[in-house]
């Protein structure tokens, strides 16, 4: 997501994206069931890298849908 003033043509756009965010980062029921985020990044690195080993990566790889 572009910093404020970084935009551009669409900067109105992504002012009430900042607004949505911060507001749903805010809210109680989110913010305190959420974890850290350094726990979340090693979980979507192996997505990334193709090597997660999780139903839904091996539905995914092999073209089904989600179990």
């Amino acid at each position: 997501m572009p910093t404020v003033g970084e935009g551009g043509a669409d900067e109105a756009l992504w002012a009430r994206l900042r607004m949505w965010k911060a507001a749903v980062e805010n809210r109680p029921s989110v913010s305190n069931t959420m974890s850290e985020r350094k726990h979340y990044l090693p979980i979507y690195e192996r997505y990334a890298d193709d090597t997660a080993m999780s139903e839904l990566a091996k539905a995914s790889r092999a073209g089904r849908g989600v179990p």
